[in-house]
């Protein structure tokens, strides 16, 4: 018994000489390296960003991520360690043995949970955020009118179901809910987009199975616009959504089988050539940052996943407003839903009507 014993109690010091042996080697390759040193072009590859917006980011949240102990991991790591599995979306070993970060899995995970925490706690009320002054409105209004003539448009509203694993069963929450329509289990996240394709609003909280309409009525964002009509204050001023959505006074859609060289055709297309940037925007953030591409899935539980969408979309607005290269071979998404609108009663129709038969006479006649 005793020479057996002796042996499993040697194999398991190995075992933590080995670990330990590791560990310090990645702490070696972590201290010792400097990832901004290598080539541009690799650089962009492995984080998405040019290196001078990556800084960028650094310093914004190096005050947040430097509460740290004397041998923590630099903040520079924490933060292109997420980059890096926000670009990529592989798993959390793959991108902790890169060949510049030196970081174990458990030490990749915490990072991505301390980066995206301070992203939404320091940047996101100030990057994604619904114009309010006359002077933003005004300027959304004239940039969407120059692409096809569509007015007074403040933003393009959709939805995109977001991967994710299945949650656990809860008893407020169960997991069927997460289910989608498409067969996955995902995060139904509304997007509100500008005409320079930065996020202006999002809400990355409701289960996968809610209708997109659902989702809107929900919104803060859709409780404001409503309020800002009764009170006159953005009256004439709307968002452009799909076949989905109910029409509404603040809420632009197509008419249904509209014939051809007609005032309600023309209406259709510039509504179409106007709403097609927001998946154009799809696109960039998706391609940019493969996380929360359709072949990727979260491996996190809805809260933690909707904190990694708000970080992703916070950066996707920092790399807009920085100029960043588009990334190439974009992949626009079909989001062709039908019509699922809410009972009204017949007075409120009848005004939404009028609205839009007004636009298509003073406008596309």
């Amino acid at each position: 018994m005793f020479p057996y014993g002796w042996a499993s109690i040697q194999r398991r010091h190995n075992e933590e000489r080995q670990r330990a042996a590791r560990r310090i080697a990645h702490r070696h390759i972590r201290d010792h390296s400097n990832p901004f040193d290598v080539p541009a072009e690799v650089f962009t590859k492995l984080y998405r960003l040019s290196k001078i917006t990556a800084h960028f980011l650094v310093e914004c949240l190096h005050q947040n991520l430097n509460r740290q102990r004397q041998h923590g991991i630099p903040v520079h790591i924490k933060v292109l360690a997420s980059l890096h599995f926000f670009g990529h979306g592989g798993y959390q070993t793959t991108v902790g043995q890169g060949q510049y970060l030196g970081l174990s899995q458990p030490s990749v995970s915490k990072c991505l949970q301390e980066v995206a925490d301070a992203i939404i706690t320091v940047l996101l009320n100030g990057m994604v955020r619904f114009p309010e002054t006359e002077e933003e409105r005004a300027e959304n209004k004239q940039r969407f009118l120059q692409i096809a003539g569509f007015p007074s448009v403040l933003g393009l509203i959709d939805c995109s179901q977001i991967s994710i694993v299945r949650p656990k069963d809860t008893a407020l929450v169960p997991a069927r809910l997460f289910f989608n329509r498409k067969g996955f289990y995902s995060l139904n996240c509304q997007f509100v987009c500008n005409a320079k394709m930065e996020i202006i609003h999002l809400n990355a909280t409701f289960p996968g199975s809610t209708h997109d309409a659902a989702v809107w009525q929900g919104s803060s964002l859709s409780q404001l616009l409503e309020t800002n009509y009764v009170n006159g204050v953005s009256a004439g001023e709307w968002l452009l959504g799909d076949s989905g959505y109910a029409q509404l006074p603040w809420l632009m859609t197509p008419y249904a089988d509209a014939d051809e060289n007609t005032p309600e055709a023309r209406y259709n297309l510039a509504h179409t050539k106007t709403r097609v940037l927001i998946e154009k925007c799809f696109g960039v953030m998706k391609t940019r940052f493969r996380c929360i591409h359709k072949h990727r899935t979260l491996h996190y539980d809805p809260v933690k996943a909707s904190k990694i969408i708000a970080a992703v979309v916070v950066i996707h607005n920092v790399a807009i407003k920085r100029n960043e290269p588009l990334p190439d071979e974009l992949q626009l998404e079909d989001r062709l839903r039908p019509a699922d609108d809410p009972p009204r009663d017949m007075n409120f129709l009848n005004v939404v009507r009028n609205i839009r038969n007004n636009i298509t006479r003073q406008y596309f006649a």
